[in-house]
């Protein structure tokens, strides 16, 4: 999704490591439509709930999950994905994808493509299971992409998301 002027919206990551979940949600904000497709409800609603369809893969049904827009705030401030500007859908569907997996401490770690399936219904998961790169110079990721682009139907989407390494 782009903003009034063009520029692409941006998330932060907060104090939760759902980066995977928010480069996924990136993704899909730049197609357009594809982040409406997933809200059922389109307007501000003065109750606080809305109402989102996610694929679970596992179980191949849709599940719509019901949220309201009360969030975990600290000095009033959301403490975990931290929108740029008002962006309340982005809360929105990060608190969704809790509730779908139970609780905002399962988004801790995850890939991208499990987002992304979720969001879109394009079977990825399984059947790519994630490219994983380590120690990665540029040709080891350009060979990397190289794959992925190779084994994802058109047009591809590609997220990725960093492991985080005690130090």
């Amino acid at each position: 999704m782009r903003d009034a002027d063009g520029v692409p919206c941006a998330n932060f990551q907060g104090e939760l490591g759902d980066c995977w979940l928010l480069s996924a949600i990136s993704v899909l904000a730049e197609k357009k439509g594809q982040i409406q497709q997933i809200f059922l409800d389109h307007t501000q609603s003065h109750w606080g709930k809305y109402r989102l369809k996610l694929w679970q893969g596992l179980e191949k049904k849709f599940v719509v999950i019901t949220v309201d827009d009360m969030v975990p705030c600290k000095d009033g401030r959301p403490i975990f994905t931290k929108p740029k500007g008002n962006e309340m859908w982005v809360l929105l569907l990060e608190k969704a994808f809790a509730k779908l997996l139970g609780g905002y401490s399962k988004l801790e770690g995850g890939m991208p493509l499990f987002a992304l399936e979720a969001m879109t219904v394009r079977a990825g998961w399984r059947g790519l299971a994630g490219v994983r790169i380590q120690g990665a110079g540029p040709s080891r990721l350009k060979a990397a992409l190289s794959l992925l682009l190779l084994r994802w139907p058109s047009p591809p989407l590609v997220a990725n998301s960093l492991l985080r390494v005690p130090i």
